[in-house]
């Protein structure tokens, strides 16, 4: 990944964005609230929105 990178901003000017995408599905309980309460803590952590994903929380 870091040689893909120095590549692409090697030219003077350029611009490169990285996007990460995850999609995880939890059984028909839903994910449990500890769960979802960690993955909520870490976004913050990681200045993610909160508000741009969702969960299913089980009993």
């Amino acid at each position: 990944m870091d040689a893909l990178l120095v590549e692409l901003t090697r030219s003077p000017g350029s611009n490169v964005r990285v996007t990460l995408d995850l999609e995880g599905q939890a059984g028909d309980n839903g994910y449990p609230k500890d769960v979802v309460e960690v993955v909520k803590a870490n976004a913050r952590d990681l200045k993610i929105d909160e508000n741009t994903f969702g969960f299913e929380v089980g009993s």
